[in-house]
């Protein structure tokens, strides 16, 4: 895949941020797939003009399965010490997840141990240390958006909507108050029920229900 300009959230002469799509590998692996960084050279290479090799190295790595931003390095100068801020926890990480049900805590810690597999090319999380496995917490990782189905459907289009814009994602899902899956709301659920007229009830459009004519 080629990578576009359109990717670039941030650039500047010493880092530069991108967008990664789910189905992207940060670095090369054994699958031979192209990775994200390689696409960046190739497109820094023609865009620049450059007659050598582009310095580019990766400062941190997110899953294969996900999307989301990605920093790169564009000077020898920059890289230890991004890799240092990450190494020392001061950059923010920020997770989003659509979920069946509520966790039983809004904000908390969430340790865990990965144990890599390097014959399947997958991490198992354990919830106890293993021969081999590395620590990863994560804090203050429950900080969750919801939509409950007792809301009124004006201020709930409203408040999805926004919420939607912010964040990227194509849907939420709507709850009980017991944090119980009764449907989803998608971009779809919303334009529908603002094109109607009278305006339609985005929450019983979000559990698949359909007002007769």
């Amino acid at each position: 895949m080629t990578f576009t300009a359109d990717r670039i959230l941030f650039e500047d002469n010493h880092i530069i941020a991108v967008n990664k799509n789910n189905h992207d590998i940060v670095q090369s692996d054994k699958t031979g797939d192209e990775p994200l960084i390689e696409q960046i050279k190739t497109f820094i290479k023609i865009r620049d003009k450059k007659p050598g090799n582009v310095f580019l190295e990766v400062i941190h790595r997110i899953d294969r399965p996900v999307s989301g931003v990605v920093l790169f390095a564009k000077t020898s100068k920059v890289l230890p010490r991004m890799n240092k801020l990450f190494h020392d926890g001061l950059v923010k990480k920020i997770y989003w997840a659509v979920v069946k049900s509520m966790p039983p805590k809004e904000k908390g810690t969430l340790t865990h141990y990965l144990l890599r597999n390097t014959k399947q090319n997958k991490s198992y999380v354990y919830d106890s240390p293993k021969p081999e496995s590395k620590e990863a917490r994560l804090i203050q990782a429950l900080d969750m958006i919801r939509v409950t189905a007792a809301c009124h459907a004006t201020i709930v289009g409203a408040g999805v909507a926004g919420v939607l814009l912010d964040t990227g994602l194509p849907g939420l899902p709507v709850t009980e108050e017991a944090g119980v899956l009764i449907g989803f709301i998608s971009r779809t659920d919303i334009l529908r029920a603002v094109a109607a007229d009278p305006p339609l009830d985005v929450l019983r459009l979000s559990r698949g229900e359909r007002r007769s004519a």
